[in-house]
């Protein structure tokens, strides 16, 4: 059974570095973004890039390899659909993870120090609340609507940059 693996986590969260430091195969829509638009930073064509990256996804999965998707993830109706698309389009099981990359707003605007990129604080404030009222849950036989089969809760306490997850 193969593994696709969602990072949830605001702009400036940890996740590419997570995905870069635990994955051979990662789907950025940051990388396809820039493929697309020439610049990570410009925000046009979402439809497009989206539709693009679980392209990637799928392809991978059908390959019969695990797959990091590297993108905030914020709400659970995307990353429910995303699932349900995925999975109608592999014809085997799939285990789906999301890994919630812990992170307060003060900490994602000090992080973006080190970035090229920069994410307005308002949006890191906007995506915050956000993530708050959407949090993954975990798949069961009480729950069916759940998302994920596993869920991990990384937080900065953990080091993402060190690799060493709390699961």
């Amino acid at each position: 059974m193969n593994t696709c693996t969602f990072l949830i986590g605001i702009p400036a969260s940890g996740k590419s570095t997570y995905a870069k430091n635990n994955g051979k195969n990662i789907v950025s829509t940051d990388s396809i973004r820039k493929e697309i638009n020439g610049d990570e930073n410009i925000q046009a064509n979402g439809g497009l890039i989206f539709n693009i990256a679980h392209k990637r996804i799928i392809e991978i999965l059908k390959n019969n390899e695990d797959v990091i998707f590297d993108a905030t993830n914020i709400t659970r109706r995307d990353r429910k659909q995303t699932i349900e698309k995925i999975r109608k389009a592999v014809n085997s099981d799939i285990e789906f993870v999301g890994i919630i990359i812990l992170c307060s707003v003060e900490d994602a605007i000090n992080n973006q120090r080190n970035r090229k990129r920069k994410v307005p604080n308002e949006i890191i404030e906007s995506m915050y609340k956000k993530l708050q009222n959407n949090m993954p849950e975990l798949k069961t036989k009480e729950n069916t609507t759940g998302e994920f089969d596993k869920i991990i809760t990384i937080s900065p306490i953990n080091s993402v940059y060190n690799n060493e997850p709390i699961t």
